[in-house]
């Protein structure tokens, strides 16, 4: 009985050391073959990273139906036509840096900022604020290759970001608290300070939109007039702030700032039309009309008092010359 209780253990003792041996063998080759898995911050995807393999790296990689990205150039090309066009950005982005279009021989291109046509070039160094659209002339209408945006730190113009072609948003910061995004388009509706971050995985090119959106026009004060803007005196303006830009034309005429401030104080006199304008950092305008009626003021009565004692002594001296002229 005992012998036949040793060989029982025994045998226990043998099929557990065989399945220990095996396990681990079966678990460390599973994990070879899948490898850790990751989610892209971008696209939400399954990332599966073989160190072994690793990703395909081409020299030029498809983001749109016109236009791919060339790792060697670091550039990103569109079709034109015949020809090509080379950008530092891509079609659809908006930034703050300098924008660099570089146009190919042998096609007629045409930038547009705002709608209005930029001189022609076979390079362009953009850095003003606008919405560009870049074009090549066709037989009848332009044909659309590309378009961006220029904005400054401050900035009215945005109220939504939409990604580009295989781009993607990672994180959005409103105010600096992070918020719920979605990842392919940001609101900016919203005034405040926005900080996106996105991306084109399938580039590898990684980017910051940090800006401060501001849609509120100035609010200028006015003391002196009337409601539809009418005065029959002096007009004093205050509420602007030092970094607002006061722009002032009187008679369709621009005025100096000499001619309206002194001592800090702004203040119009001169009877006729106005257009006060403000405009903040943001570009945001208030355009306000005035017109001060004629009236006398302090110099209007000296100058008439003078007139009329200068009158006056000029007829009683005719009068006076012309009685002695009867005597004699």
């Amino acid at each position: 009985m005992i012998l036949k209780k040793e060989m029982r253990l025994s045998l226990a003792s043998a099929l557990l050391a065989l399945t220990l041996f095996a396990s681990p063998v079966s678990a460390f080759a599973d994990e070879a073959d899948n490898g850790p898995t990751e989610v892209d911050p971008f696209t939400g995807e399954t990332i599966n990273n073989n160190s072994e393999t690793g990703p395909v790296i081409e020299n030029e990689v498809r983001i749109s139906e016109k236009g791919v990205y060339s790792r060697e150039m670091e550039r990103f090309i569109y079709d034109a036509d015949s020809g090509k066009i080379y950008s530092n950005i891509a079609s659809g982005m908006i930034v703050k840096d300098e924008v660099k279009i570089e146009v190919s021989e042998g096609i007629d291109v045409v930038v547009y900022k705002d709608g209005k046509e930029l001189d022609k070039s076979g390079s362009y160094t953009l850095e003003d604020q606008g919405e560009y659209s870049v074009t090549t002339q066709g037989k009848s209408v332009d044909l659309p290759i590309m378009h961006f945006t220029i904005v400054k730190s401050e900035t009215n113009r945005l109220f939504r970001y939409d990604m580009p072609d295989k781009f993607y948003i990672s994180g959005i910061k409103f105010n600096d608290e992070e918020i719920n995004f979605n990842r392919q388009a940001a609101p900016m509706g919203e005034d405040g300070h926005y900080v996106i971050s996105y991306g084109c995985p399938s580039i590898m090119k990684y980017y910051t939109l940090d800006v401060v959106v501001d849609h509120t026009a100035p609010e200028p004060s006015f003391k002196g007039i009337k409601k539809n803007y009418t005065a029959r005196g002096p007009v004093t303006i205050s509420n602007i702030a030092d970094d607002e830009t006061l722009t002032i034309t009187l008679d369709g005429k621009t005025l100096k700032e000499k001619q309206y401030k002194k001592n800090k104080q702004i203040k119009l006199k001169s009877s006729g039309r106005y257009v006060v304008t403000v405009t903040d950092r943001a570009g945001n305008e208030k355009v306000t009309n005035i017109r001060i009626l004629t009236y006398i003021n302090l110099t209007s009565t000296i100058f008439i008092i003078a007139f009329l004692t200068v009158f006056g002594g000029l007829v009683a001296y005719l009068i006076f010359h012309r009685k002695t002229f009867k005597v004699r």
